[in-house]
């Protein structure tokens, strides 16, 4: 226990504060003009005289630094992800002749989860949750936003979650507005793009949909490929459903005539969060990363509020704003700081307005209610990522904040009391939501009463007295973000790691999960010969050995070096007892003896990224510092010449041929092949889009070769080019492949994990209330559906016995839909076009062209 105490701990390096002062290479990493590379070098100037321990930000900027890493320009600078995923799938759409492509009829995807994540014997979580809302005429109905698995909706207050993004590359959400007319409308839904608190993936800018989530279109608030913008809220203007206003580390916008026109206000402003007079609309607060800003114009003149208690003088700051209709004159103001103010206090302070913000009181500053500790004595904060602030809408004195925990003030932030510990999901389960909190707000029931809502790392929450119980309400939320994972050789257990949410063993057709280490779960394998040996790791390459089958991990086999974030290392496929580890040498771990060796010099200042072994030989392959190498031991590693412009990111080998992929945003550099040894090398990437390849895998049977791009998989058939193989795939990031039993298995970095048959016939497909969209064929003996066809679509169901369409099954007009009782990998017209309310069981004889629907 001791161990696992241990592995959440130092994961939890994640959790220490994004900055601890004025620090020059974060300012870098949103310069547009900044290279990874000198962004990577002043940054380890920082941390080489700062330390990389608790407090520092090292954890949390080498997660930013190994998502952008291998998605890179040509020229090596950071690249607005999410706008070159959008890009690369409408580039793909006019290549088709605008029209959807028609996915490999093979490929039937289906989500294995983890959608569950409060049942946990530890820390309990499932992935980060960045904003919420809820309709303005149900309060049933709510959304939340995540970093990289788009926006969600739960129509029974979150008892159950469907995804309205799916269609839309690679989606983080940081801001949601939900406006209806009537009960029956459809509501018109603005998103604002990207993650603000996490940094990953920027903002491309607002879009909008008209018909409840099925369809979306971009307003004209807008940025391009080159822009590095961070969004952090949306809001409504208050009685002005047609404007909204824009949250930005670039300054306050003002979007009008329901996202047409785009006014830029406070330009030049890290803005991180607004708020409106309860009473007045015209009086707006603005907060920095430096002040306080007001307008008593709506907007179109601002003056600095004044602080009777100066803020910290560090440069370091950020700022979140609360107003309560029961005080409408008040204005709390919760301040995170990025240095320590004195030798201990790192918790910047709350500040009171009683006058509409144009003067503020400091009410405390101590104890720390920013960091880890339920006491408030430890010095340090995460004031960038996770900060939110929330006052009672029926009491003005009453508040909740959160940044590691909740803690809550009935004086007006005089006094505090902690009201949730995030290590103690099980022993104290109402006190409990998973460290990280990055929204607060309260939403007003049909009731009269008030539901207070929380969106963390772990997930969604809901409190129905202030924040002092709460109550997990994740359930169905597929948004893990997935690193790594292995798959047992004899069951259905699946162990994987994941971002925020550690390593997990999770059985995918009894859906039983159990969490087995905390902190950022990253690398994991079972042992195939022994599958009561299990192994995980933590970030930098701190990698644990269980020998109970993951109850317990007290062997730390990986000595004091130091990796890459995710530390690459394997099983030797001729002998299970060893383990290669890729350090800036590579190293064998010898489980008989319990003796780790170098094998290999230090023959690079950066570490190994990536470790394959070719089964049956005593060759290992590895990449560093983008260069491929081969080990067989003794000697020294041999360079394998392929030079690539961009990163690459995996190797996959069989005995007459080795691939290579690449990463980064350059065309046509995606994926090379040599047939003999890596003497020569060919370009086989026609056919794969302009995004990441994160990783390859073969499928002997077939000799058919799989990618793990940015927006979903590719196959290569023997001697043809790429085909997209997303039937039923959400378009984003996939990390990992990995092939058991004639089945292809998914790690996705937003959309947890998923599976495809490979061969054969899955014996039923059910669709719950999904939209579906695009041009896809689903096969199976029974597929039964109750989803959403979105406008646009062309969607085929085929079964070899049956096919039922349940109530609550909805055509978009302008879809088409089709039904066919035929074999699986027939690909001929379907038998029946449906139109308006095709709900029924649908059967026949495949050889006949009829369709009988059975009443």
């Amino acid at each position: 226990m001791k161990a696992i105490r241990k592995l959440i701990l130092i994961g939890l390096g994640c959790l220490c504060g994004w900055g601890v002062q004025a620090q020059k290479y974060r300012q870098m990493m949103q310069d547009p003009q900044a290279s990874f590379r000198e962004i990577m070098q002043e940054a380890n100037r920082y941390f080489a005289e700062r330390g990389k321990g608790k407090g520092t930000g090292y954890t949390q900027f080498m997660r930013w630094a190994n998502f952008h890493r291998t998605r890179l320009t040509r020229e090596g600078k950071i690249a607005n992800v999410a706008k070159r995923h959008l890009e690369a799938v409408y580039q793909e759409y006019q290549e088709q002749g605008n029209k959807p492509t028609l996915y490999v009829e093979r490929s039937n995807w289906q989500l294995l989860g983890p959608t569950d994540g409060t049942d946990f014997t530890k820390v309990a979580g499932i992935g980060r949750v960045n904003c919420v809302a809820i309709d303005p005429i149900n309060p049933n109905i709510v959304y939340v936003g995540t970093p990289a698995g788009g926006l969600w909706r739960s129509t029974t207050g979150g008892d159950n979650w469907i995804s309205l993004t799916d269609g839309i590359s690679t989606l983080g959400v940081s801001g949601i507005v939900v406006q209806a007319t009537t009960k029956q409308s459809p509501r018109t839904i603005y998103i604002l793009t990207g993650d603000g608190d996490g940094e990953h993936i920027q903002c491309t800018g607002v879009l909008k949909s008209t018909d409840d989530g099925i369809t979306w279109q971009s307003t004209q608030l807008t940025w391009n490929a080159s822009e590095k913008v961070f969004g952090y809220k949306l809001i409504a203007s208050p009685g002005d459903p047609n404007t909204l206003w824009v949250v930005t580390n670039r300054g306050l916008y003002e979007l009008t005539k329901g996202g047409d026109q785009v006014l830029k206000v406070l330009a030049g402003n890290h803005c991180y969060d607004l708020e409106f007079h309860p009473k007045n609309s015209s009086i707006m607060y603005v907060a920095t990363n430096v002040r306080v800003k007001r307008s008593e114009n709506k907007g179109k003149d601002w003056s600095d509020a004044h602080f009777e208690t100066n803020l910290p003088s560090t440069s370091e700051k950020r700022l979140a704003l609360a107003v309560t209709p029961a005080a409408p004159d008040k204005v709390y103001c919760l301040v995170g700081v990025g240095a320590a103010i004195d030798s201990k206090r790192v918790f910047g302070g709350m500040y009171l307005s009683t006058d509409k913000g144009q003067k503020f009181r400091r009410k405390s500053h101590t104890p720390n209610i920013l960091g880890w500790k339920q006491d408030g004595s430890d010095a340090g904060n995460q004031y960038s990522y996770d900060l939110a602030l929330a006052v009672n809408p029926k009491d003005g004195s009453k508040m909740i904040t959160g940044g590691v925990n909740c803690w809550t003030s009935d004086n007006e932030g005089a006094d505090w009391t902690v009201r949730t510990d995030w290590y103690r999901a099980r022993t104290t389960p109402k006190n409990y939501t998973h460290a990280d909190i990055h929204a607060l707000e309260y939403f007003r029931q049909k009731n009269g009463s008030y539901r207070l809502f929380c969106g963390s790392d772990g997930g969604f929450y809901v409190s129905d007295d202030g924040g002092h119980t709460w109550q997990n309400k994740s359930k169905g939320l597929a948004i893990s973000q997935v690193y790594h994972f292995s798959l047992h050789p004899k069951n259905h257990n699946i162990l994987y790691g994941l971002q925020d949410n550690g390593t997990n063993v999770y059985n995918e057709y009894s859906k039983k999960l159990r969490q087995v280490a905390g902190g950022d779960g990253l690398m994991c394998h079972i042992d195939p010969a022994n599958t009561h040996i299990w192994y995980v790791s933590n970030p930098n390459g701190e990698i644990y050995q269980s020998t109970n089958g993951g109850k317990t991990f007290p062997n730390k086999i990986s000595g004091n070096h130091e990796g890459a974030w995710l530390t690459p290392y394997i099983l030797n496929p001729r002998d299970h007892r060893q383990v290669y580890m890729g350090y800036k040498s590579l190293y064998r771990y010898e489980s008989s003896s319990g003796v780790l060796k170098k094998l290999t010099k230090e023959i690079s200042d950066e570490d190994i990224t990536y470790l394959t072994a070719l089964s049956g030989t005593k060759e290992v392959f590895f990449l560093q510092k983008n260069q491929l190498y081969k080990y067989t031991g003794p000697r020294e590693p041999t360079s394998l010449n392929l030079s690539t412009p961009a990163e690459k990111t995996s190797v996959e080998v069989t005995p007459n041929k080795i691939w290579v992929s690449s990463g980064g945003f350059v065309a046509t550099e995606k994926v090379y092949q040599s047939d003999n040894g890596g003497k020569n090398w060919i370009n086989i990437s026609k056919g794969l889009p302009n995004v990441p390849v994160n990783h390859l895998r073969y499928y002997a049977a077939k000799e058919e070769l799989f990618a793990a791009t940015d927006i979903g998989v590719y196959i290569k058939k023997k001697g043809k080019h790429w085909e997209r193989f997303n039937n039923g795939l959400p378009k984003t990031i996939v990390k990992y492949l990995a092939i058991k039993n004639d089945v292809l298995y998914a790690a996705t970095f937003g959309r947890g994990l998923w599976r495809a048959m490979l061969d054969g016939c899955p014996t039923r497909i059910s669709f719950g209330a999904d939209v579906q969209s695009g041009k896809q064929r689903f096969e199976a003996k029974k597929i039964t559906s109750k989803a959403t066809i979105a406008g646009k679509s062309d969607i085929t169901y085929q079964a070899t016995e049956e096919v039922k369409i349940s109530p609550g099954f909805h055509l978009t007009p302008g879809s088409e839909f089709y039904i066919r009782l035929a074999a699986c990998g027939q690909v001929k017209k379907a038998n029946t076009r449906q139109s308006n309310r095709p709900t029924g069981i649908y059967t026949g004889p495949m050889s006949t062209s009829s369709i009988k629907k059975k009443d």
